[in-house]
C-alpha cells in the first residue's frame, strides 16, 4: 500500500469516525466506537468477497494442483522469516528468533527459495510474529477495532503493526518503477 492510499484510507477512516455518537453506549463498552464505519466496510467486504474474491478462489482452487497450491503457500510463509525473526528479538525471544532464522536458511536453500518446507521435517516448526504483538509485549494497547476495506477485521496496534512488518519482507527489495513494495 502506497502512502498516498494509506492517507486516503486513514482520512476517511477518521472521517466515518465522527459518525459515531455518543449516544451508542454498546458499540463503546464492546471497543467498536467506530461501529457505523465498520459495518460500512464490512458490508463492502462482503459484497467484494462474494463477487470477486470467492470467483477468484474458486477459479485458483480448480485450476491450479493441489501440490502446486502448497508450494505457493510455502514460499510465502517463508518470506515471513526475516519478520518472524525481527520480532522475537524485539520481545526477546531468541531461542524462538535462532529458530526462526534458521527456518528461513534451510527454507531458503535447501528447500529451493522456500517451495518446500524443509525446515519442519528438520525440527525447526513454524511460529508466526508480527509487530503487532511485539507492541502488545510492550503493552501498547489493541485500540479500537476496525474494519478496512479490502483487509478486514483488526485493530488499529495490529494494523500500524502490519504496516511496519512490511519493512522487513524480503519482498521490500523488490522494484517496481522506482517503487518498492510493502507486501504481496
Amino acid at each position: 500500500m502506497n502512502a498516498k492510499s494509506l492517507l486516503l484510507v486513514f482520512m476517511l477512516g477518521v472521517g466515518v469516525a465522527g459518525c459515531a455518537s455518543d449516544d451508542n453506549l454498546a458499540a463503546k463498552e464492546a471497543n467498536d466506537p467506530l461501529e457505523p464505519m465498520n459495518r460500512f466496510f464490512f458490508d463492502f467486504n462482503q459484497r467484494l468477497d462474494r463477487h470477486a474474491a470467492l470467483p477468484a478462489a474458486t477459479f485458483y482452487a480448480n485450476t491450479v494442483p493441489r501440490g502446486i497450491r502448497g508450494n505457493i503457500h510455502n514460499v510465502l510463509t517463508n518470506l515471513g522469516g526475516p519478520v518472524n525473526v525481527a520480532n522475537d528479538i524485539l520481545q526477546a525471544e531468541f531461542e524462538f528468533a535462532g529458530i526462526a532464522g534458521a527456518r528461513f536458511l534451510v527454507n531458503s536453500t535447501f528447500g529451493v527459495a522456500g517451495i518446500f518446507d524443509v525446515a519442519t521435517d528438520w525440527g525447526l516448526p513454524e511460529r508466526g510474529r508480527d509487530f503487532g504483538e511485539t507492541l502488545g509485549v510492550y503493552g501498547v494497547g489493541q485500540g479500537p477495532y476496525l474494519v478496512l476495506p479490502f483487509r478486514g477485521p483488526t485493530s488499529v496496534r495490529d494494523f500500524a503493526g502490519g504496516y511496519v512488518d512490511g519493512y522487513f519482507s524480503p519482498l521490500r527489495v523488490l522494484h517496481y518503477s522506482g517503487s518498492n513494495y510493502v507486501g504481496l
